[in-house]
């Protein structure tokens, strides 16, 4: 092995004194120790080596490499690396920390500059040459080798941060590990005496039950057994509870229960059904009621067209609200800015909701407008003629053209001019506008009754 050379072999061969330390020679050592003459070179060879100089001189040397006897972390300049970052004594310590970023960063804006030399085109022929390179990219492949190993110098001085924030972590593990216990034990300990309270409380009622028991006895000489006064054994289980057995004469005044889930005989369970269950035998009878109020409703309302006309609102839910269609009725508050009276309005062939609330001002100023587009084109003859009244139809009208068609729905999508976006929109706040809206219609009576209330104050202190 040892004609081998160094750089064939895969692990580097020993020295060669260790032959001389065998199982013939530790006996030789042993005798020359005892006392027989030994020449010095023979027991120079045969003492082990010392090992006190290492510790003497701090360093020693090990397949080429120099060891010390105090764990060092070398920095980059005693490896020979470029000074990438601050030295971490002069910086305070934590210049690796804020380093890491920088050099991450150093690394990735060179790995793409190398790829840009990767991709871009060749060079004049013998160029690199001259500049003693053999290709484009070596002096990005050197800086990336002393970026990397930056990286990892900077990674080793801060195993001390990584130390102490690994043993702060182990100690609060540890913390709440000890409270756990502590509330465990805290947990047990009052379920142990809330058993000992129990069983005190049920020796003394079992004691208070002999007692009466053997009071009521109709012979006072005669002894009876636990079980004839009604208290048998006591046992506790291992939860804590106690399980009293009583002994009982079986009495044989009554029949015994059957064992199992039998049928009962002659059950009457399902007298007056119909009362005790909602029921709807008289659909058709309902059916039939209702188209007979709607039939008197509309005689009593009076003379109307044959198609009411239905506000326009937005369908339901945020995918179909851009779609306009036709609601159930306009609004109270819509039919009030129109100038149109709820009773009048059923007369005039225009539908009422009282239910539906107007949220939008946009859907109550369209439906406003609709109404008063209707309003203009309808026509209303006076009943009596020659004598019209307010908003009856006068002159050309009655004898005008005559159409059944409402107004259409609007547009659920209306094309607007692109413009520039202005100061004063781009400054506008709508969630604050919203806000300060709801806050003015919520709290405009309060407002309004501390203002009369400072007025009266500011008068009658000048009286």
């Amino acid at each position: 092995m040892a004609a081998v050379p160094i750089t064939n072999t895969l692990f580097p061969p020993p020295p060669g004194y260790y032959k001389a330390f065998n199982p013939d020679a530790v006996e030789r050592h042993a005798s020359i120790s005892e006392g027989e003459p030994a020449g010095d070179p023979e027991l120079a060879a045969l003492d082990p080596p010392r090992a006190d100089w290492v510790l003497q001189e701090g360093q020693w040397m090990l397949f080429g490499q120099k060891y010390t006897a105090e764990p060092h972390i070398p920095t980059a300049k005693e490896i020979g690396l470029p000074a990438l970052v601050s030295d971490p004594v002069s910086a305070g310590g934590d210049s690796e920390r804020a380093a890491l970023p920088l050099l991450l960063h150093s690394l990735l804006h060179t790995l793409l500059a190398f790829i840009d030399v990767l991709t871009g085109t060749s060079r004049v022929p013998d160029e690199l040459e001259a500049h003693a390179r053999q290709s484009q990219g070596d002096q990005y492949i050197q800086h990336l080798s002393n970026l990397a190993a930056t990286m990892m110098v900077s990674a080793n001085q801060l195993r001390g941060v990584q130390a102490e924030a690994t043993l702060v972590v182990l100690m609060e593990k540890q913390l709440e590990e000890r409270r756990a216990q502590t509330e465990r034990l805290r947990s047990k300990n009052r379920e142990i005496a809330a058993m000992v309270r129990r069983l005190k409380e049920s020796a003394v009622e079992a004691s208070e039950s002999k007692t009466k028991s053997q009071s009521q006895s109709q012979e006072p000489g005669s002894k009876q057994s636990p079980a004839a006064n009604g208290v048998g054994d006591i046992h506790i289980d291992r939860d804590g509870d106690i399980a009293a057995s009583v002994e009982s004469q079986p009495s044989t005044k009554g029949a015994k229960m059957v064992k199992h889930n039998n049928q009962l005989p002659k059950n009457h369970f399902h007298k007056d059904w119909d009362r005790r269950v909602k029921t709807w035998f008289d659909q058709p009878g309902k059916k039939k009621s209702r188209r007979i109020a709607r039939s008197k409703k509309a005689l009593a309302s009076g003379a109307a067209p044959l198609q009411r006309l239905r506000p326009a609102v937005r369908c339901q839910t945020q995918r179909y609200n851009m779609r306009i269609r036709e609601g159930r009725g306009f609004t109270l508050s819509e039919l009030k800015l129109a100038g149109i009276r709820k009773k009048e309005a059923l007369g005039l062939g225009i539908a009422v909701d009282h239910r539906r609330r107007s949220k939008s001002e946009e859907g109550q100023a369209l439906n406003v407008e609709r109404l008063k587009a209707y309003r203009a084109r309808l026509v209303v003859f006076p009943r009596v003629q020659g004598k019209p009244k307010a908003n009856d139809a006068t002159g050309d009208d009655l004898t005008a053209h005559i159409t059944r068609v409402l107004p259409a729905l609007p547009s659920t999508y209306v094309a607007e001019k692109p413009r520039a976006i202005t100061a004063e929109e781009k400054e506008f706040g709508a969630y604050a506008a919203l806000r300060k809206a709801r806050s003015d219609a919520r709290y405009v009576g309060q407002r309004a009754k501390r203002a009369a209330e400072k007025k009266a104050k500011e008068e009658e202190a000048k009286k």
